[in-house]
């Protein structure tokens, strides 16, 4: 397994990451996303280093994601892409 640091800045409504793997010149970039409106209208969404989307998520406007919505987000309705 590689060694990896996770960076986390969570914020009131969002939470913004990005993952750096240890390779034998130092820490590299591999991942950033961030969840963002959940209290409003939830997106999640990650992307690789040079910017490309590996996967965004959509709930619905009047969904909220706080605590007990996190538990469960199978029965959310959602958009994919």
């Amino acid at each position: 397994m590689a060694d990896a640091i996770l960076v986390l800045n969570a914020g009131s409504s969002s939470v913004k990451f990005s993952l750096y793997a240890n390779e034998n010149d130092g820490a590299r970039a591999r991942l950033r996303g961030q969840i963002e409106g959940l209290y409003t209208a939830p997106k999640f969404s990650a992307s690789d280093v040079q910017g490309a989307l590996l996967h965004r998520r959509d709930w619905e406007a009047s969904t909220t994601l706080g605590h007990e919505g996190a538990i469960d987000v199978s029965s959310t309705s959602c958009n994919t892409s």
